[in-house]
């Protein structure tokens, strides 16, 4: 549905000279995609907090969570609906029970976060994706220290802020550990 309506809008700018190359459609096609599905998921996530009454839980996961999968990448799903529900359901899932699982496993989930942190500042970028690593490690040191300085302050959000940084940091560890190994799968041959 939303793609039929994606590419008349594609067709509309051509129209309007908005686009000046019609062969490129297709590429304009998959940049209004990405850019409404991600919108998409930012406003349902919004919309959960909201009326859930927490919006620290969205703050925690803009910051911890949106910014450094923005710039780390990771494990994507083939299917964009399979995506936005796995996402929606993880950021769901962390909202509610996160505060709960953290404060029983504290200690575990501090060096879990630690040592993927660590592996993930001295990790090469994935093969595909185009980054400034030192902007990554910027970000991560950034959460690193905000996480600390919540510990310190005892503040409840630690919880989202440290779990969905470990999403996204597994999420980074699992593309890089795919690549590795369809990289020695094709060496093989």
């Amino acid at each position: 549905m939303l793609e039929y309506l994606i590419d008349d809008l594609v067709i509309w700018a051509y129209r309007n000279e908005l686009l000046k190359d019609y062969e490129k459609r297709y590429v304009y096609e998959y940049a209004i995609q990405v850019i409404l599905y991600n919108m998409m998921l930012l406003v349902v996530t919004f919309l959960i907090s909201v009326f859930t009454n927490n919006i620290q839980s969205f703050i925690m996961f803009m910051i911890f969570f949106v910014m450094l999968r923005r710039n780390l990448g990771g494990f994507h799903f083939k299917n964009k609906y399979i995506c936005m529900t796995v996402s929606i359901s993880m950021y769901v899932i962390i909202t509610f029970f996160g505060g709960e699982i953290f404060l029983l496993y504290e200690n575990y989930i501090l060096v879990i976060w630690g040592v993927l942190a660590i592996l993930c500042l001295f990790m090469p970028a994935l093969k595909d994706k185009n980054y400034n690593k030192k902007v990554v490690n910027i970000l991560i040191c950034i959460d690193v220290v905000l996480v600390f300085t919540g510990i310190y302050l005892k503040m409840q959000c630690v919880a989202w802020a440290v779990l969905f940084n470990i999403a996204v940091l597994s999420m980074f560890i699992f593309q890089k550990f795919m690549e590795v190994l369809n990289w020695n799968a094709e060496e093989e041959k």
